[in-house]
């Protein structure tokens, strides 16, 4: 069966700027006293939720053309606010849907309409 094309937001910032939780090395158990050395600050890339904020799993949007129209949106209120993040679109892989594969497409469709409430909202 053929996957249906799905995108999602992603989020470019530079390591220090992570949520510590996010961070390498970082558990629930022993907190940041193991967290992992990365270098000079590297700029890393992660998933992006409706509301803005850095996330592990990914949110799927039906359409490209939607999907750069909120990034678009997103990285404009992100500067407002003086965030050093760089907003992007990504195709969704055929990894980042492993156990969501069913639900995806229906995900997609309920994204799509959040995102254009937001959108309408401000």
């Amino acid at each position: 069966m053929h996957d249906p094309t799905l995108y999602t937001i992603t989020a470019t910032l530079a390591h220090d700027d992570l949520p510590t939780p996010m961070k390498e090395g970082w558990s629930s158990s022993f907190g940041s006293a193991f967290l992992d050395y990365v270098g000079d600050n590297p700029q890393v890339t992660r998933y992006m939720s409706l509301n803005g904020r850095i996330c592990q799993k990914c949110v799927f949007i039906g359409s490209q053309g939607l999907a750069e129209q909120f990034a678009v949106w997103m990285q404009a209120k992100l500067d407002r606010k003086k965030r050093p993040i760089t907003v992007g679109v990504r195709r969704v892989g055929y990894d980042d849907l492993n156990y969501r594969r069913k639900t995806a497409v229906a995900e997609a469709q309920a994204n799509d309409a959040k995102i254009l409430e937001l959108m309408a909202e401000g």
